[in-house]
């Protein structure tokens, strides 16, 4: 989010009291107005002495009017610009915002859970954002927030699970405390999805990927219903490699050698059958990682894959090179194929990689570039003369004031 995307909120006409829009929350009235102190959450007036640090009075001051904009029902147009405005100031403060998620998170919940669909899809794509920011310290609100997620699945299935995977990456281990309920979630979205693209399907997959090694209590779960989408005729090539490919990932970082015949057989079928060649060369990849694990205990499969091979005419180098080395007692390479095509499950998800990378989570607000020129514009008084004139000024003079602070907490406004 930036400076410009915060700027429609809607105005409070100062004799009307309706909403206009074009303008910042700052010219709403529901924000801030001139008076001694400035009033907080619930009415209540915030003075500079009851903050714990000057630097800390704005950020205050302007999260404060920005919930009250997002608990005023007649304001719900401008909600999603009121949080992506929070989440600025949250990526301009660090860590630091972590003293106001008590204050945030549930006031995004309350719009998350009364939201339309793609007010709520894009408040938890902000919460993703918000989870990469502050990390553990979101731990206090995951009951709370969990219980939505269930209730909104799977119609918004994206963003729910790439919020999943964000938090997973913040807690680690933690995580597993959730996964109880949501690995049957995950689940049956494989066993019940009909079609031959199966959208949800491969968004799933990406996740289980993602949690990697906090699954190792499921996989007995887990594994048959990746083998039975791989051997599913009714989906497109896409899905049966976006399966294989989990496999073989999951086979990178968790111990699946108990499973090895449910895993080489069912792949043994798909490299004896019609598949494509881009199937069959993904099927022999997951294959290179079971012989990894396996080393001398897969030795009583190799006659098997290697009379389909033959009979097919596959080759597989990779494959051929860690079979040799495990049947001529030698060791093995961390990595059989040789490059990363199968990373091993990181908890953090592309999107919130991207973020973690984008955000500096220990620095404090940084000041910025105040544009003095605007306002020399703002406030020139010429043609002034009646007091409707001058009102307009003061309110003018007002919110260049707030565009220009040096504040990003004030500019979000």
């Amino acid at each position: 989010a930036n400076f410009g995307t915060s700027r429609g909120f809607g105005t409070l006409n100062s004799t009307s009291g309706t909403a206009g829009p074009g303008t910042s929350v700052v010219e709403t009235g529901a924000a801030i107005r001139p008076a001694p102190g400035v009033a907080g959450v619930g009415g209540a007036t915030i003075l500079p002495s009851m903050v714990a640090s000057r630097e800390d009075y704005y950020p205050t001051v302007a999260v404060s009017a920005l919930m009250r904009v997002l608990a005023d029902m007649s304001l719900s147009i401008h909600h999603n610009s009121v949080i992506k405005a929070v989440m600025w100031i949250f990526r301009s403060l660090g860590l630091k915002c972590t003293t106001f998620l008590p204050q945030v998170v549930p006031a995004f919940l309350d719009v998350l859970r009364r939201g339309d669909t793609a007010l709520r899809e894009s408040v938890l794509r902000e919460l993703g954002a918000l989870v990469v920011l502050v990390r553990q310290h979101i731990r206090p609100h995951l009951d709370d927030l969990f219980r939505l997620l269930r209730a909104f699945w799977p119609a918004s299935l994206e963003h729910a699970l790439r919020l999943v995977e964000n938090i997973a990456s913040a807690l680690k281990d933690e995580f597993k405390l959730y996964l109880a309920d949501l690995v049957p979630q995950m689940l049956n979205v494989l066993r019940t999805e009909r079609g031959p693209e199966r959208r949800n399907t491969v968004i799933v997959l990406h996740t289980l990927v993602v949690l990697g090694k906090l699954l190792e209590d499921y996989l007995y779960l887990i594994v048959p219903a990746l083998v039975k989408l791989i051997e599913d005729t009714g989906v497109n090539e896409s899905v049966s490699l976006a399966a294989i490919d989990a496999l073989g990932r999951l086979c990178r970082c968790l111990y699946l050698a108990e499973y090895a015949s449910r895993i080489v057989h069912p792949l043994s079928r798909l490299l004896n059958g019609r598949a494509g060649h881009d199937l069959k060369m993904a099927a022999l990849d997951a294959l290179c990682f079971v012989v990894r694990q396996m080393r001398g205990d897969y030795v009583v499969f190799v006659p098997m894959i290697r009379k389909i091979m033959l009979a097919h005419r596959i080759v597989h180098e990779p494959y051929q090179r860690i079979v040799q080395l495990v049947l001529t007692d030698r060791a093995l390479p961390a990595d059989p194929l040789g490059d990363d095509t199968f990373g091993p499950g990181t908890g953090l998800s592309r999107s919130g990689a991207e973020a973690a990378g984008a955000v500096d989570a220990g620095s404090g607000m940084r000041m910025m570039h105040v544009n003095q020129a605007k306002l020399e514009t703002a406030w020139g008084v010429g043609q002034r003369s009646t007091p409707d004139d001058w009102n307009e000024w003061m309110r003018r003079l007002s919110v260049e004031l707030l565009r220009e602070s040096p504040s990003p907490a004030l500019r979000a406004c």
